[in-house]
């Protein structure tokens, strides 16, 4: 091999009998081979630290030191290092312990030397379709990662667009009735809020929000004279507006969001007793985003003015969602609702909900619902 050749490979060969190591150089160099030669696991380990050895050949004794223990530390600085052993006939269980360790194979004296030639073209070839199959394994994991990013992008994406287009829809029926202006924005802050005490999961808390904020859309089919009417509705006019959830289940019921939106609208005014309605669902038939929905509906609607009455006030609307836990309302959603305004500060506003991306690019994962958070 010429000078400005480079090698076939660098080949490191430890050994403690200098005949062997001149025996394996003399036969390697003229096939291009670059050898690099040791007597024990200092001199090896030397050489290692400061060249790109491709393939180690480790005789099983180098005198007191053993094999194995270089093996063992070459594999743990150097990983990607082949390693093959040289061992005598009888040693053929250590050499078996050697593979345990790492290392790629064994030659049992007396071997010739093309049987190690064989040996050394054969690891050498097992080496690069190893790094072949890990550079794709790295592809094949950037492609994955990336792939998930861009799936996650997509998500925070449509989630900006449907709750877009929810807040242009809530806010079409709250148009049409500016006495209860707010209630649906006020309702969905409240009843997150209620779903965060609970510590449900976040694609139940999300559920619970998104609905709130549609919660009353099938009032946009009641006429604007009965949502405004300053006195008490008649029984037609008040079978009117027990309607709206039906109305609103239908208006949601053929729109692809990632939650039954439709089906909770449809079930807010329920009560676990059966009296609720437009089905008169009870217990756990109505699921649990519509029965906190319920509660946070209440609350909000006893503690604001109203075209026929003023606001009652706070502690009416505790009182009475108080007095009937269990028996209209979900009795977990009313616990966390009153621990939300007794001992937590809540207070009404529009809330930024915690999946929402910011124009920065975090997440507001903690969103300040009331001010003791």
């Amino acid at each position: 091999m010429s000078a400005s050749e480079a090698p076939v490979a660098k080949v490191l060969v430890v050994d403690d009998d200098p005949i062997m190591l001149n025996m394996i150089n003399a036969f390697l160099t003229p096939k291009g081979y670059l050898c690099y030669r040791a007597s024990n696991s200092k001199e090896a380990l030397k050489i290692v630290d400061n060249e790109l050895i491709d393939i180690a050949i480790i005789d099983i004794h180098l005198g007191e030191e053993s094999g194995i223990d270089l093996i063992q530390t070459l594999r743990k600085n150097h990983p990607k290092l082949p390693c093959i052993v040289i061992t005598g006939f009888e040693d053929e269980a250590t050499a078996r312990l050697a593979l345990d360790v790492g290392a790629y194979g064994y030659l049992a004296k007396p071997f010739s030397l093309l049987e190690l030639l064989v040996n050394i073209e054969g690891t050498l070839r097992r080496q690069r379709l190893e790094e072949l199959r890990d550079n794709y394994q790295d592809q094949l994991e950037r492609k994955v990662k990336e792939s998930t990013e861009n799936l996650k992008t997509s998500l925070d994406l449509q989630h900006r667009i449907v709750e877009g287009v929810i807040q242009a829809m809530a806010e079409v029926v709250e148009v049409r009735d500016p006495y209860t202006a707010g209630h649906q924005h006020r309702t969905a802050s409240l009843a997150l809020a209620i779903s965060q005490v609970l510590g449900l999961p976040r694609e139940t808390t999300e559920a619970v929000y998104l609905s709130a904020l549609l919660h009353d859309i099938g009032k946009i089919y009641v006429p604007a004279e009965i949502l405004t009417k300053p006195g008490k509705l008649d029984t037609v006019e008040f079978e009117l507006v027990k309607r709206h959830p039906q109305v609103g289940f239908k208006i949601l019921q053929k729109i692809p969001f990632l939650f039954p939106i439709g089906e909770i609208v449809y079930q807010h005014h329920e009560r676990l007793d059966g009296s609720g309605y437009p089905r008169g669902l009870k217990g756990d038939n109505i699921r649990i985003e519509a029965r906190i929905l319920a509660v946070a509906d209440v609350i909000e609607a006893m503690t604001s003015h109203r075209p026929y009455r003023p606001a009652l006030g706070k502690e009416a609307a505790l009182e009475e969602i108080s007095s009937k836990k269990g028996k209209l309302y979900d009795p977990e959603a009313v616990s966390a609702c009153i621990e939300l305004f007794t001992s937590k500060g809540f207070l009404f506003q529009e809330v930024t909900p915690f999946w929402r991306v910011h124009e920065n690019g975090e997440k507001n994962e903690q969103p300040r619902l009331y001010p003791s958070l």
